[in-house]
């Protein structure tokens, strides 16, 4: 009777130890699955649009620009974008001597009244947005991946000596 308990202890022991084993080989093949599956959407998830801060001009560099009539220099300590993606960020630095080029052609042809009204400065950022857009090739159904917001530090409008 005796050899016949411990058998069955036994028996117990050893399904008691395949069933422990079994579930933990369960619970690493689910996890294991569930995280394969999480890195795999990441990836998939790396093409949406992500909001980027592109620097154009480094704040201090203080870049100046003739205003119409050729007599005022328009002085920015920086400029920067915000984009809705990667892709446009990269964009604008490899455009970068375009984006410039159009940037001068803007301000050319703005009076000093006009980029130190409020309203004449947010025209002048949404003139720059446009400009960047299109060289950048963000426009249509990519405009929500391309500029965002224009962040533009006019430093001062200055005589020409």
């Amino acid at each position: 009777m005796e050899q016949k308990k411990n058998i069955s202890f036994i028996t117990i022991l050893i399904a008691v130890i395949l069933s422990a084993i079994i579930s933990m080989a369960g619970s690493f093949v689910i996890v294991r699955y569930t995280d394969t599956k999480n890195r795999n959407q990441s990836a998939s998830n790396s093409d949406e649009p992500t909001q980027i801060t592109a620097v154009f001009i480094k704040p201090g560099s203080n870049e100046t620009f003739p205003l119409t009539g050729g007599y005022e220099m328009l002085d920015i300590n920086s400029l920067e974008f915000l984009t809705g993606s990667k892709g446009c960020a990269d964009a604008i630095e490899e455009d970068k001597p375009q984006i410039m080029d159009a940037l001068q052609t803007i301000i050319v042809s703005k009076g000093a009244d006009e980029v130190m009204d409020p309203e004449g400065l947010e025209r002048l950022k949404d003139e720059i947005s446009d400009a960047v857009d299109q060289i950048t090739g963000f426009t249509g159904d990519k405009a929500l991946s391309g500029i965002l917001k224009v962040y533009l530090y006019v430093e001062t409008v200055s005589p020409i000596d």
